[in-house]
């Protein structure tokens, strides 16, 4: 195995798990990049390997929107800034927030029509 793969492995190994998928398609990529055979992008294995840690920290390993691999190399994602919310802040679901709907707990999971049902309910609200 040759050492540009062996580098592939630790970047899969530090990727985050959230959409960790097509790794032969993110492979092709990486070794595009890494051996300047990609059409626009260069970048070290080590350069690319260091992205991948800072999004993985940044991101946690079940974070909603976590890109696909092959997606964060296309994009030379390895370069952006880091990712992690400002301290003291904290992330809302998709649930947080909004009233519950009647006969509902506020802490039952919604579904997406009833999560359009309130949007609804607080629209005509403002309406009148």
């Amino acid at each position: 195995m040759s050492k540009t793969h062996d580098h592939f492995e630790d970047f899969w190994r530090h990727y985050p798990r959230g959409r960790k998928t097509a790794k032969a398609d993110a492979r092709r990529k990486f070794v595009a990049i890494v051996t300047g055979k990609h059409k626009d992008l260069r970048a070290s294995a080590d350069e690319i390997i260091a992205g991948a840690m800072r999004y993985a920290q940044a991101m946690g390993d079940h974070h909603p929107y976590v890109k696909m691999p092959s997606t964060w190399l296309n994009g030379g994602c390895w370069e952006d800034e880091d990712l992690a919310p400002p301290t003291g802040t904290t992330q809302l679901s998709s649930t947080q927030g909004l009233p519950a709907l009647p006969g509902q707990a506020s802490t039952k999971p919604r579904s997406t029509r009833d999560m359009t049902l309130a949007e609804n309910l607080l629209d005509r609200s403002w309406a009148e």
